[in-house]
Parts: C-alpha cells; structure tokens; sequence
C-alpha cells in the first residue's frame, strides 16, 4: 500500500482481466514512447486493453508520445486504458498526450469506452491529436453507463 513512481519507458500491459483496487494510492511518471508500427489496431497506456475493474487510484505525470508516422492502422491511447470493455472508476489521471496520427482515438483516462466508466477526472492534461479526442475518453463505442469529469486547465 504505497505510491509508486515509474522510471524509464512503459510497456503496458497488454490485456487485464482482474481488480486493480489501488487504494487511493499515486502511480506517477507514466512514459510511453508509441514508434511507427504496421499492427491492424494498437492499444496505449497504463493498460492496453482491461476486461477488468481498475478503481480509486490517481496517476500523475503521464506522458505519452506517438510517432507520427504510421500505416493507416486505428490506435487507441489512453493514460489509464487504451480500449475498456470492464470498468473503471473513481480514477483521476493528469499530464498529457501526443497523438496526432490519422485514425487515432484518444483520451486522458481512456482512448475507446464500450464498458463502464465511473467517477472518473482527467484534470491539468494536454492533449494534441488528430481523430477522436476526449479529456476521459476518446471515443464511446455502443451504449455505456458512464458519469467522466473533464478539468482541463490550459
């Protein structure tokens, strides 16, 4: 039970299918570098694709970058969760993106929703990008039960 602070370049994990309760805890200094790729879709950030619950936990200093070139192939970006079928909530995430690349889907918390998304803030981020941007999601697939607050200062 203890705030963590990443060093170096993340890799996220690819798929999450459990309950990350972080306790109101601090995960900070998120760093993806995204290079150019030839995959059919791509899933960014702390977790490329959760099935799963992530609840009360806070990041700070995310900072996520994405080379601009690339084969026309959909990239989900999110500082939390690149794609969410589960459910996050009572999440607060803070820094920035830097996606600007045709068929991008972006956001603070989340870069595409089809699940549930509770709660949740993006606050202090900037985000620079091309496609579907949104403070907590990018994009919202289907019908969702979600309550997102967006603070932006910038």
């Amino acid at each position: 039970n203890t705030n963590i602070s990443l060093s170096g370049k993340w890799s996220p994990i690819e798929k999450f299918s459990a309950t990350l309760d972080g306790g109101n805890k601090t995960i900070s200094n998120l760093r993806i570098d995204i290079a150019q790729s030839d995959s059919v879709a791509e899933y960014h950030g702390f977790i490329g694709k959760n099935y799963g619950t992530i609840k009360n936990l806070k990041f700070t200093g995310i900072n996520i970058i994405a080379n601009t070139h690339h084969t026309d192939k959909a990239i989900n970006v999110g500082g939390v969760v690149g794609y969410n079928y589960g459910t996050v909530r009572e999440v607060i995430a803070q820094g920035s993106l830097n996606c600007n690349r045709y068929m991008a889907s972006m956001g603070g918390i989340i870069g595409t929703n089809a699940g549930t998304v509770y709660r949740c803030t993006a606050q202090d981020y900037y985000i620079y990008g091309n496609g579907a941007v949104g403070f907590c999601e990018g994009a919202t697939i289907g019908s969702t039960s979600r309550t997102p607050t967006g603070l932006y200062n910038g």
